[in-house]
């Protein structure tokens, strides 16, 4: 997910994502992202819910990324 707006240099741009990415890329080098993935899995078996005066829902919940490798 890209956090903050695009920076740019001359004609090359630059993004700040989340989640970080393992490895540095080399200055000069670039990245094209299509239909990047993820596989994460729940951290603990606690979910809390709220409601609010609204009838507005929330839900939260800790996940952690799956690495194999």
């Amino acid at each position: 997910m890209v956090v903050e707006d695009a920076t740019a240099s001359g004609t090359d741009y630059g993004v700040r994502i989340e989640p970080k990415l393992r490895a540095d890329i080399t200055a000069g080098h670039y990245v094209k992202f299509a239909s990047p993935k993820g596989q994460f899995r729940l951290a603990s078996n606690q979910v809390s819910w709220s409601v609010n005066q609204a009838s507005i829902y929330g839900l939260s919940f800790t996940a952690v990324e799956v690495i194999n490798g």
